[in-house]
């Protein structure tokens, strides 16, 4: 067993330890004894040396690293390989604090492969000084600097960004302040521009206050396998971001458990130069860029998004070409606005999909308002993209319940729940229907047969305007057993992606006959909230025995 471990090469890897400065014999042996920080950056000591940092090395990062403003602490000088990545972990308590960080970030991957960046319990970047000018918002008690300062820069392929708290590179509380329009203050820059991506997973981390706080610029290249899972992103223009500026072609992006919310910090009253989205695919340029197989799942959006400047949750924009996001999948996430939200704007919808073609979204939770029963912006809208699917979702509380614009079509448009919108509309190919006039609705779409609209809701307020963890179905509720079974979609698909259908979005497994109930959460006794609006199943929308 020895010899074989020893001829594949497995490596059981070291341990090196730094901090700001030297500690006690400097032997990097522990954070008693810790290197300079500054050993990393050198590519001398980078290699398979005893005392190099070299393939399946961990570099353990002790108490708090403050150097100037604009400086990078850690550039990787090297790659790692399949099964012997190249750790740096952060310590308990440990941090890299700076007034701002520069363009390349507070760590700069440097393009570099097989790299493992982890927070451990409660590791933190943070920006102390960079933001609104004459706020005292920021950390240090000043935001004295309007500065580029981004989190984590330079990915290489097969890299992961985990337990990580990235924070305040730019801490803007003024609707007048520009000065972010012109800066780099990203928390995670993804891109690398030039270079194809593949296998970066982004997991579990808390991410706020900048312009960006996941942002995903593709180049030349293509790639495959992103995963962007289990996030807190709050504070933000864009929570998760993508930009194409030349004909490439992505595959198998996963999206999922995170939360998104308070997009307003962003709100701009000079130029709207700010539009903000939790995630924004972008196609630049007029390019013919192809991203495929889109799992955008299990993941809760939250308000409040602002006044002036949300074009929406979601929104899958194709920048006026015909290339596009295709065969992707939305299901098992909940969408809220807040009530102060989309006086103004909005009309773009909590989900608004303008790109491609075969979209499925099924089995999610549309709140126009989080917190009341007034109707507040569009719940749902496709433009210009074909052979969707949208079966089994909750739309409340919108102004404009769903829309399907000049060139949309479905291939499968049914067992839908509209609920309390009053004064709310259909919108199908540029006209209009009322909650009254649901069945012409129905005739014009030639499609919703099973679906209805209710006067009162299938689910209760949520508990805040940034917190709809809450929207359970009670007892009673008309989204119990009003959806369509989906189970040949996801029956033997893989988890992460498709097959993460056949649960809920708490992770109750969906039946494998029978109805399946409306929205992202299924109705179990030990998560009702016993309370909630109730209504008898409409005879239509029953494909059993009715209840």
């Amino acid at each position: 067993m020895v010899i074989a471990f020893a001829a594949a090469g497995v490596s059981a890897g070291k341990d090196i330890y730094v901090a700001q400065s030297a500690q006690g014999a400097a032997s990097g042996a522990a954070c008693s004894t810790a290197l300079a920080a500054s050993f990393f950056n050198s590519a001398s000591n980078w290699g398979s040396g005893a005392s190099q940092i070299g393939q399946g090395t961990t570099v353990h990062i002790c108490g708090t690293i403050s150097p100037s403003p604009g400086t990078t602490v850690f550039t990787f000088q090297g790659s790692g390989t399949s099964g012997n990545v190249i750790t740096l972990k952060f310590e308990a308590g440990a941090s890299l604090q700076e007034a701002y960080f520069g363009t390349n970030g507070a760590i700069n991957i440097n393009g570099q492969n097989y790299v493992t960046i982890d927070g451990g319990t409660n590791g933190f970047i943070e920006a102390t000084s960079n933001g609104t000018k004459g706020s005292s918002a920021c950390p240090s008690g000043s935001c004295s600097n309007q500065q580029n300062s981004d989190g984590i820069e330079g990915f290489g392929n097969n890299c992961t960004i985990q337990n990580l708290t990235i924070e305040d590179m730019y801490v803007r509380t003024s609707l007048t302040d520009e000065a972010a329009n012109t800066l780099a203050v990203d928390c995670i820059d993804v891109g690398l521009n030039g270079n194809g991506l593949s296998n970066v997973v982004i997991n579990n981390n808390i991410v706020h206050d900048c312009l960006n706080g996941i942002f995903f610029q593709y180049g030349v290249a293509g790639g495959s396998n992103l995963t962007f899972s289990n996030n807190t992103i709050y504070n933000v223009n864009w929570a998760m971001g993508s930009a194409g500026y030349s004909g490439v072609n992505y595959d198998s992006w996963y999206i999922f458990g995170n939360h998104t919310y308070n997009l307003s910090t962003w709100d701009d009253t000079v130029g709207d130069d700010f539009h903000h989205n939790a995630i924004h695919f972008f196609q630049g340029n007029n390019t013919n860029s192809t991203i495929s197989h889109i799992y955008i799942y299990n993941n809760e959006f939250d308000g409040p998004v602002g006044d002036c400047c949300v074009t929406a949750q979601i929104y899958v924009d194709n920048n006026g070409t015909q290339t596009g996001f295709t065969n992707s999948y939305v299901f098992n996430n909940v969408f809220s606005y807040a009530s102060t939200d989309c006086t103004n704007t909005c009309g773009n919808g909590l989900l608004n999909v303008s790109s491609g073609n075969g979209w499925t979204v099924v089995n999610n939770t549309f709140i126009g308002d989080a917190t009341s029963n007034s109707a507040v912006g569009e719940c749902m809208q496709f433009y210009d993209i074909s052979a969707s699917v949208y079966e089994n979702n909750i739309n409340t509380r919108c102004n404009e319940i769903i829309e399907a614009k000049s060139g949309a079509s479905f291939s499968t448009l049914n067992y839908n729940l509209y609920t309390n919108s009053a004064g709310g509309d259909f919108i199908w190919q540029g006209n209009d229907y009322s909650t009254g006039q649901f069945s012409n609705w129905q005739s014009a779409s030639g499609a919703d047969a099973k679906s209805h609209y209710y006067s009162t809701d299938a689910v209760p307020l949520c508990s805040s305007n940034t917190n709809c963890s809450n929207v359970l179905l009670a007892t009673g509720s008309t989204a119990i057993g009003f959806g369509t079974n989906l189970t040949s979609m996801c029956a033997g698909q893989p988890n992460p992606g498709l097959g993460a259908l056949c649960a809920d979005k708490a992770g109750n497994t969906r039946p494998a006959a029978g109805n399946w109930d409306a929205g992202a959460f299924a109705y179990t006794s030990s998560t009702s909230t016993g309370t909630g609006p109730t209504a008898p199943l409409p005879p239509t929308a029953l494909t059993a025995t009715a209840q």
